[in-house]
């Protein structure tokens, strides 16, 4: 039996390019509602590209993903990326959150978000975080509502996939107890 105890999550570094590539792929395949690329854009994505951009793009304090390990393999991965310019660098975003399905229902997802916002909270000049869900996504939002996201619009047909359209939830955190109120 999986255990919650047994899970261990670190950021990702160029060594784990391969298993996030497979990862990567699987959450896409399996939900094309909650990611924006299609399986034929992350398949066409070679290891050598996958690695050069942990070296040169999520290798940062304020640009990484971060990867849920059972034994050596990623069950689990969240992004996050500051923007940077200096208007908008209190902004961040989280993107990219999944959690194999047979690892489910052990908080991996929980102690993702947890560990991603605490690393958030680091952060020089970082007030808030987004993040965007999809509007059918019960789960997913639940989570987000007990860790202190909030709604602030909802895009009617964000996605399209090839039947039908999806809303998306965009959602905030404040890191600050008194920002978002004026």
């Amino acid at each position: 039996m999986r255990e919650e105890s047994s899970i261990r999550i670190r950021k990702l570094t160029p060594q784990d390019a391969g298993k996030y590539k497979q990862i990567r792929l699987r959450a896409v395949e399996e939900h094309p509602e909650a990611f924006v690329p299609v399986p034929e854009e992350e398949r066409e994505k070679t290891l050598d590209e996958v690695t050069k951009q942990f070296e040169t793009v999520w290798n940062k304090d304020n640009n990484f993903i971060l990867g849920a390990f059972a034994g050596e393999a990623i069950v689990g991965t969240v992004g996050f990326y500051q923007l940077e310019r200096e208007k908008l660098r209190h902004k961040g975003i989280i993107w990219g959150v999944y959690v194999a399905p047979e690892y489910r229902r052990l908080k991996i997802g929980q102690m993702l978000m947890e560990e991603v916002l605490q690393a958030c909270r680091k952060l020089p000049y970082l007030e808030q975080i987004q993040l965007s869900v999809a509007a059918s996504n019960e789960q997913a939002k639940q989570l987000y509502d007990k860790l202190g996201f909030r709604t602030y619009g909802t895009e009617p047909r964000a996605l399209r996939l090839s039947d039908r359209y999806l809303d998306e939830e965009h959602r905030i955190l404040f890191l600050a107890a008194d920002s978002g109120d004026s």
